[in-house]
């Protein structure tokens, strides 16, 4: 069935030619009747004439007609094409010449388009496929998260009030122990002194451990809060080495301060750093060897704390300065006293106060521990 654009299109084409014939008809009748064939009347020549226009101008309108109907159709398909609809091929493409050709093109293309599409669906059902998988997997992994922090907070409950229900009793033991040396020094011999002097230093490391684990609990809990005050620099140092003295006098280790400004002020936690910087005071007075140095720097600079603790021990190879922080990491093959948890809490602290902490150091060449922390207030 025709459509109005093939219909009007015909139309103009059989009213073209028979305008653009009906002269040259009209000439050549004349010349014929008047100079070639004189006998043959004019207005019988005329109506043969106009008769064989007319049958040639819908001859070719029919020839017209189906060059059209190929042109149309191929024009119609390149425009879904273009519109990226999905398209058949085009079964109508008898015409010869460049309008067959271009049908076969647009057949190849259409087929071509087919593929790709085809291949993306395919590609597209495979996402969708693993997509789900990794939403399938990703809900389980949630799942099995909430469970391992669930488990990790009864864990990290159960360890601190194990911890709390330890720490008594062996503060009575120690106290106790204490009592009995003194009561009995004068009464005991050298090797029952000794056996109370190890059941008492046994003792203390002890609560030390029990206490790191505490506090290891509370961190991980989320339970500790940072009380913030004005920080004396002297003061809290004179806390910090008047205890540790006779460690470090026990390995004849030289024990150098150097604070810049002389006394300054900071705003910090000042039981938290206390204990940040004893831990380090106490690694460093571990690993150093009988007659060696370490060095105490703390220094403020555009409100924040940089404090350094440098020791002339054996040093850390670069490959475990990582997880020198891990809890109960040890890279030393010495046995040491500690609990390993020390160097741990010291960076969870420096991490509560915003700050950061970093080692450097190398292999047999001593190592040197330093953290930043802004200052809370200042006066």
């Amino acid at each position: 069935m025709q459509t109005k654009e093939q219909k009007g299109i015909i139309y103009k084409f059989i009213v073209s030619f028979v305008f653009m014939s009906i002269i040259p008809l009209l000439y050549v009748g004349y010349l014929i009747t008047n100079f070639i064939m004189p006998n043959i009347n004019y207005d019988l020549w005329l109506v043969v004439g106009v008769g064989l226009v007319l049958f040639l101008a819908f001859v070719g309108a029919f020839s017209v007609r189906g060059i059209l109907q190929s042109v149309i159709t191929v024009n119609d398909q390149a425009k879904k094409v273009l519109d990226g609809e999905k398209t058949d091929e085009i079964k109508e493409h008898k015409a010869e010449g460049e309008v067959g050709e271009l049908a076969g093109s647009l057949n190849q293309i259409i087929n071509r388009i087919k593929s790709e599409t085809n291949a993306l669906e395919l590609s597209q059902n495979e996402l969708n496929n693993t997509n789900k998988k990794l939403l399938d997997n990703y809900v389980k992994l949630q799942e099995a998260n909430e469970k391992l922090k669930k488990m990790d907070q009864m864990k990290s409950g159960f360890v601190a009030n194990v911890a709390h229900e330890l720490l008594n009793p062996l503060a009575t033991i120690r106290e106790t122990l204490e009592i009995v040396k003194t009561n009995l020094d004068s009464r005991i011999d050298d090797k029952q002194q000794q056996v109370l002097e190890i059941s008492k230093r046994n003792i203390v490391r002890l609560i030390r451990l029990v206490t790191d684990i505490l506090d290891i609990s509370r961190i991980e809990a989320g339970k500790i809060n940072l009380r913030v005050d004005d920080v004396h620099i002297e003061e809290i140092l004179e806390e910090i080495l008047t205890p540790l003295d006779i460690l470090f006098k026990k390995k004849n280790i030289k024990l150098v301060t150097d604070i810049q400004p002389p006394n300054f002020t900071f705003g910090a936690d000042r039981d938290k750093v206390i204990q940040a910087i004893t831990n380090m005071l106490v690694n460093a007075a571990h690993f150093t060897p009988d007659n060696g140095k370490v060095t105490l720097s703390a220094s403020l600079k555009a409100r924040e704390v940089h404090v350094s603790v440098q020791d002339s021990g054996v040093g850390i190879d670069v490959s475990d300065q990582e997880r020198i922080f891990d809890k109960f990491e040890r890279i030393t093959e010495h046995k040491k006293e500690g609990t390993g948890l020390g160097l741990s809490i010291t960076k969870d602290i420096i991490v509560l106060h915003g700050g950061k902490i970093w080692v450097e150091s190398e292999s047999g060449k001593g190592s040197k521990f330093m953290f930043v922390i802004p200052s809370k207030s200042m006066r």
